[in-house]
């Protein structure tokens, strides 16, 4: 199995103090890994780490009380690094062509990907690459995807199994955890929350808004895409399906709306086109439903990221879901342009296209604090977005503060 995946643990003898010492390495190069080359990875890069990191995590997962994130994290950061060594070998390396040609085979292999070689493309069935189908960046024939072997289509798929065998095996860590003896860890698993936590804690510990968010205000303040989309659709067409009042409504009660200002809200904007009495009947339950007011009484949170991501995806006049996983590559880019520049959004765009979709929204709000002028810009660098409401709060509340 290639070097790259770090296939087994190594089962050298290490003492305790090199092992937290590689661990707290590794954590310091996935909390900077856009800061370092491909040289500098390769150099930096330890098995030892790798292994030291992911059980440490898995502990921290396994017995933390409150959910930090930091297991997402790990698996986006450590697919950057994957991605960064894997560009290396398969485009810059000065390895020789058949080298390089029998690693990507190499790869597939390692991975089960099932596929044919005919006339030096691989055909591999749709389902391996559903990301490349679903934004048509692949030729597909016969239920067989062409891909070229030395080719950005080739470390996307590779990169999507990848984290597909990073999620699997993150998973059985956790399961071990369990029955481990990690007592002689406990100071290293506080190292390790502690240095992720403060590396985001002005991120993490917002203070609430100098001013609750109302209705009237929506039109100026910052939203990230999958809601500024369905605001707009919303004031378009006067009307949202679903899945898509849903996860706005939601949404804006995180941003303070009670639910007579949530109800106003809704009634106000459908009943430019449907009676009053439709309304009632039609979708005012459901807006009680989301306050714990009927139904099963719970009290509902905004949706995070994962929920977005993980329901179903947008079927034509539907316009929930996540910007970055269900929409093709260049509306993405279209859309982008209309708050960052051509260069920046086929940039984000080209990392949603990697399956990165929270380091995608960061990217877009890094680019919206950079627009703020705001010292507290360099605070978002590389962030990666795991709840909507967290993104509004952070880029309106510097908003807030400068107007002050």
């Amino acid at each position: 199995m290639s070097d790259l995946m770090y296939a087994a643990a190594p089962s050298e003898m290490i003492t305790l103090d090199k092992l937290e010492a590689l661990t707290m390495a590794r954590l310091d190069l996935l909390l900077h890994v856009n800061e370092y080359n491909s040289d500098q990875l390769e150099e930096m890069d330890s098995i030892y780490g790798f292994y030291g990191l992911r059980l440490i995590i898995a502990a921290i997962e396994r017995w933390e009380t409150m959910n930090s994130g930091i297991a997402e994290w790990w698996i986006d950061q450590e697919i950057i690094v994957f991605q960064h060594r894997l560009y290396t070998r398969i485009f810059t390396s000065t390895e020789t062509l058949t080298t390089r040609l029998l690693f990507v085979k190499s790869l597939l292999m390692d991975f089960g990907v099932e596929y044919e070689l005919k006339n030096d493309v691989y055909l591999v069935p749709f389902q391996h690459v559903p990301m490349l189908v679903r934004q048509r960046e692949v030729v597909l024939y016969h239920g067989m995807c062409h891909i070229p072997p030395l080719s950005s289509a080739m470390i996307t798929l590779l990169m999507f199994h990848y984290r597909r065998q990073l999620e699997r095996q993150f998973q059985t860590q956790i399961s071990a955890v369990e029955f481990l003896e990690l007592s002689r860890f406990n100071s290293l698993q506080k190292q390790v929350l502690v240095m992720y936590k403060e590396s985001f804690s002005q991120l993490n510990n917002q203070q609430p808004l100098k001013r609750r968010t109302t209705a009237k205000e929506l039109d100026e303040v910052q939203m990230p895409l999958c809601m500024k989309s369905l605001y707009d659709h919303l004031k378009r067409d006067k009307h949202l399906k679903y899945d898509g009042r849903n996860q706005l409504r939601l949404f804006l009660k995180g941003l303070g709306f009670t639910f007579d200002e949530n109800y106003a809200f809704w009634k106000t904007t459908f009943c430019a086109i449907t009676p009053a009495i439709v309304f009632e009947k039609k979708y005012a339950y459901n807006i009680r439903h989301n306050y714990g007011l009927v139904g099963s009484r719970k009290d509902y949170a905004p949706m995070n990221c994962s929920a977005i991501q993980n329901r179903s995806a947008p079927r034509p006049g539907q316009y929930h879901g996540c910007p970055y996983k269900h929409w093709e590559h260049q509306q993405l880019i279209v859309q982008l342009q209309k708050h960052v520049g051509v260069d920046l959004a086929t940039a984000i765009a080209n990392t949603a296209k990697e399956s990165l979709y929270g380091v995608a929204c960061g990217m877009h709000l890094e680019a919206v604090m950079k627009g703020s002028q705001t010292k507290k810009m360099c605070l978002v660098n590389k962030v990666t977005i795991s709840h909507p409401n967290f993104w509004f709060d952070y880029a309106n509340q510097v908003h807030n503060d400068e107007a002050i």
